[in-house]
């Protein structure tokens, strides 16, 4: 009866949430009021939902390499794509609505709410102003809700896609020969499941930005052009002359990037060498020697 209870306690609110809940994010509540009452323990935090678990990330993620193996050359990002791409694809979707038509429609509306109150010959009927008032708020609402939502999402699902390559990494990492651990070192695993893998998490936040952001910037500009004229697309087409600068400076930091990884591999694989070989250090006496080693490799 003890752990039967214990595992009801630990059940996740998520699982049973009604649309509401989930929409408002009020299943977080009890947890915030046991929080406030008492400083939260291990025993109080809820069990993970059966789409975090590692063994299920893990195997599906696992299915789909297996299925890309076949290929003449396999990706990871593939194998990805097949387990992910789905709602990857419908959060992009859920972006285009929000970023084109919930917000555009706000400024749209508001120019004709102010066409109404100030322009004495406008065409804007009393119920047309209501109408548009109703736009305004609705979509001011509506943006917040899911766009929240939106957010949520994708580091849900970038912490899926964490935990899926952390499992399959894992994995491999147990059926590899002695050989295999020749050519690839413990920092570089070290590496992977404690620094590289982190990237998924703010990967889904930004990835629909490199395709929305052009359609916002052609709609963005058209509607400027309709509505002011050709000057007030002068500033705007001056921003887009920089794009091909922005696009050379991130090649520049994504190689300084990779450098950067190397040489953290590189610590890593020699701090675990020396942590392994610490008594025969101790033994002979080379702590001076081994010390600016490590200071000079921390550069």
């Amino acid at each position: 009866m003890g752990n039967k209870k214990g595992s009801e306690k630990s059940r996740h609110p998520r699982k049973d949430a009604n649309p509401f809940s989930v929409a408002t994010f009020c299943w977080t509540i009890p947890i915030f009021i046991k929080g406030f009452k008492k400083v939260l323990e291990e025993e109080d935090l809820y069990g993970p939902l059966k789409d975090h678990e590692s063994n299920y990330l893990g195997n599906k993620l696992e299915c789909a390499w297996k299925k890309e193996e076949n290929n003449k050359k396999s990706s990871l990002w593939r194998a990805l794509f097949r387990v992910f791409g789905l709602r990857i694809v419908f959060l992009g979707f859920v972006s285009l609505f929000l970023e084109v038509f919930v917000k555009i429609a706000e400024p749209l509306a508001l120019g004709k709410l102010l066409d109404f109150y100030t322009t004495k010959d406008t065409h804007v009927t009393r119920n047309e102003a209501y109408i548009y008032a109703c736009v305004i708020a609705g979509s001011s609402v509506l943006y917040v809700i899911i766009s929240h939502l939106y957010a949520m999402e994708n580091q849900h699902l970038g912490m899926q896609m964490r935990v899926a390559v952390c499992s399959l990494i894992y994995r491999k990492s147990l059926k590899l020969n002695q050989s295999a651990f020749e050519e690839v070192s413990t920092g570089q695993l070290v590496n992977l499941l404690s620094n590289d893998v982190d990237r998924f998490d703010s990967l889904l936040l930004h990835i629909h930005s490199l395709w929305l952001c052009p359609v916002e910037i052609v709609i963005i500009i058209i509607l400027i052009y309709f509505h002011v004229g050709f000057t007030a697309t002068l500033g705007s087409i001056f921003l887009v002359i920089f794009l091909p600068i922005q696009i050379c400076l991130g090649k520049r930091i994504s190689l300084y990037r990779l450098r950067t990884a190397l040489r953290t591999d590189e610590r890593v694989r020699l701090m675990g060498e020396i942590i392994s070989g610490i008594n025969v250090i101790k033994m002979y006496s080379w702590e001076c020697y081994f010390m600016k080693l490590v200071k000079f490799i921390r550069r």
